[in-house]
């Protein structure tokens, strides 16, 4: 084996500029396909990162409920009736709304998303939260996220009930958007799950907190053109770089294709000549992946810095690219291994 690699490595950094454009092209592939999955798992985490914020063991929305921005409303006696349930400790109303709001500074209108709920400590995992519960008391208090981006709104506003109310004056009363339950420590949440379904009735459906997180993720995922928008542009990157590995490799094969008709006249099987193609074409994945890798990370700390969108890039998400990377550039190795066949000596000679 000790004695393939160098044949492989020469063939490759013979024509230096043949390498560099390889990489390059691997490179910008990786680029792509990290990217897009970059901004996929950005926009769907958004989308639900509101309910990661909120404390709850149980959660009531209503059954027509498909995405938080066209939640569906609820009577608010549901809740009352859930605090029958001895394990039931606790029952908080939200409400949600998208709103136009003005930056009183630079007189901009972003829509932004209100959320609103009953002044109290420990409904939301934020301490600034509960830190200004004393403020939000107050008649005409928000709070104000750093923007923070999601589908089609520009920030988030937290307010009280009373404050929303006044601000939608035309928004009914009586009725909420979810509900957040708190279950004695120790209670068997999917027993009271199930016990609730059965007392509160056909309009509300009651779900664990991670559920609806999961409900979030797949409906923008797969409800959507999200899902398939960011997957194609995985898929281009993945042939992008399959075109450029292949025509790197088939030129490669071609201009040696003398040599490996000579190693074929000296006994050498196709099995070997092949090999170091194969040998080539790992080594291409390994050079484009990392300057690929490198040049990503670059890319997401400006893409969240203009668009507040958490970039996050996972081990896992990097083996899986380096993978496709990987069976892209061994893919277009065997379709450039093609051409060795030809190599027949007395032919060439």
């Amino acid at each position: 084996m000790s004695s393939r690699v160098p044949v492989a490595w020469l063939q490759l950094v013979r024509e230096r500029l043949r390498l560099a454009a390889a990489v390059a092209g691997i490179a910008f592939a990786v680029i792509l396909m990290l990217v897009q999955l970059g901004f996929e798992d950005a926009l769907i985490s958004s989308a639900s990162l509101h309910f990661s914020h909120m404390k709850a063991d149980l959660v009531l929305v209503s059954p027509q409920y498909q995405y938080l921005p066209g939640t569906r409303s609820f009577p608010e006696r549901r809740l009352y009736q859930a605090l029958a349930i001895e394990d039931v400790v606790r029952a908080e109303p939200l409400y949600f709304s998208p709103l136009a709001w003005r930056n009183p500074v630079t007189h901009q209108e972003r829509a932004i998303f209100a959320i609103a709920f009953r002044p109290s400590a420990g409904v939301f995992e934020l301490d600034t939260v509960d830190e200004a519960i004393g403020k939000l008391r107050e008649e005409n208090t928000v709070l104000i996220d750093a923007f923070g981006t999601s589908f089609g709104i520009d920030g988030n506003l937290i307010t009280s009930d009373q404050t929303f109310f006044r601000l939608l004056p035309n928004r009914p009363q009586g009725v909420v958007d979810l509900g957040l339950l708190t279950l004695r420590p120790g209670a068997d949440r999917e027993r009271v799950r199930e016990r609730l379904s059965e007392l509160l009735g056909s309009d509300v459906s009651v779900i664990t907190r991670e559920a609806l997180i999961e409900h979030e993720r797949h409906y923008w995922s797969t409800n959507t053109p999200i899902g398939f928008i960011f997957r194609l542009g995985l898929l281009m990157g993945m042939f992008v770089g399959g075109i450029i590995v292949y025509q790197i490799l088939y030129t490669d094969v071609t201009d040696h294709l003398g040599e490996y008709a000579t190693l074929k006249a000296m006994g050498y099987r196709d099995r070997y000549l092949f090999s170091i193609v194969l040998e080539e074409s790992i080594m291409l994945s390994v050079f484009g992946f990392l300057p690929g890798l490198a040049l990503s990370k670059l890319v997401y700390v400006i893409a969240e810095n203009a668009t507040l969108l958490p970039m996050r890039m996972p081990l896992g998400r990097v083996g899986v690219v380096y993978i496709l990377t990987l069976l892209t550039c061994v893919a277009s190795g065997a379709l450039a291994m093609r051409k060795l066949r030809s190599a027949d000596p007395a032919e060439i000679f």
